[in-house]
């Protein structure tokens, strides 16, 4: 594996892993969350830096899965693993979120397919930077 490609690749995914949660959630999914503000923590704010641990740790390991299965397919290999990883990591964790919070299940499809395409973009941007290790 090239480790100082997949510490690229995870940084760059990292900053646009988060690019895209601030679009989604902050700006275009705002009015919804605004409806629910009572259901989240008082202190949420002071919270957020576990939140963005967890995200760096999510981008390291994407990037680590991508690299060990890396077939040399280009952009196409990364559109696939984002729809495969998608497919592992989106659509059973916000069934699971719409299981335990009270949430519509309009919003959890819209998380769904948010989720569906960061995970893409992100994959893409993987498979761009990603390269096996020269001999």
């Amino acid at each position: 594996m090239n480790w100082k490609r997949i510490l690229m690749a995870t940084i760059i995914v990292y900053i646009v892993y988060e690019v895209i949660n601030f679009i989604v959630h902050g700006v275009i999914l705002s009015g919804a969350y605004q409806t629910m503000a009572d259901t989240w923590r008082t202190d949420m704010q002071s919270k957020m830096w576990v939140m963005y641990i967890g995200d760096i740790i999510f981008a390291l390991f994407f990037v680590v899965i991508f690299a060990k299965g890396y077939e040399g397919k280009g952009l196409m290999e990364g559109i696939r693993y984002g729809l495969l990883m998608s497919g592992f990591v989106i659509i059973p964790g916000m069934l699971a979120q719409y299981s335990v919070y009270e949430v519509t299940f309009v919003l959890t499809l819209q998380w769904i397919v948010f989720g569906f395409i960061k995970l893409i973009i992100i994959g893409m941007i993987t498979a761009l930077i990603y390269k096996p290790q020269e001999l």
